[in-house]
């Protein structure tokens, strides 16, 4: 099968609270198939936003590996809570091995990891630079602050 993805739409979770950029977590190699992240310890990767079909073909490659492999498909820029509450369940039950999350944007990247940030109690206005520091826009902001009742700090 050996499809090519593209990885450089990614970020290494080395452990639930930290999210870097994969090229950071390969030494600045840049890889392009999932085999190659296998030798540089990734176990799990957890794809955002990628439709079924192709799903379907990235997960058989991964797990022909011995790695795990979720999909949580996110139409649109900003996760729903569900999509949420299940990264954040992925992520702790991968606590123990480095993960790659792969999402169409850097957009989706931040605002998913932004929230599940929040979900793990951080306080709001570092889960949002942390979010912004991954790509996530005011939109998305505004969105999750609406969705926990915070006010943009001054």
């Amino acid at each position: 099968m050996n499809s090519k993805w593209v990885i450089s739409k990614s970020i290494a979770v080395p452990d639930p609270g930290r999210a870097i950029p994969y090229l950071q977590a390969t030494r600045g190699r840049q890889v392009n198939r999932i085999a190659e992240l296998k030798a540089f310890g990734f176990k799990t990767v957890i794809d955002l936003g990628t439709p079924a079909k192709t799903a379907q073909l990235h997960r058989a490659e991964t797990e022909a590996l011995g790695m795990r492999y979720f999909n949580i498909p996110v139409d649109g820029e900003t996760p729903s809570r569900e999509q949420v509450n299940d990264f954040t369940q992925k992520v702790v039950d991968a606590a123990d091995d480095m993960l790659l999350v792969y999402a169409p944007s850097s957009s989706l990247f931040g605002a998913m990891w932004a929230a599940h940030r929040i979900n793990l109690g951080a306080p709001m206005e570092f889960a949002i630079n942390r979010g912004r520091d991954l790509g996530m826009e005011a939109v998305q902001e505004t969105i999750l602050r609406n969705r926990s009742g915070a006010k943009k700090h001054p």
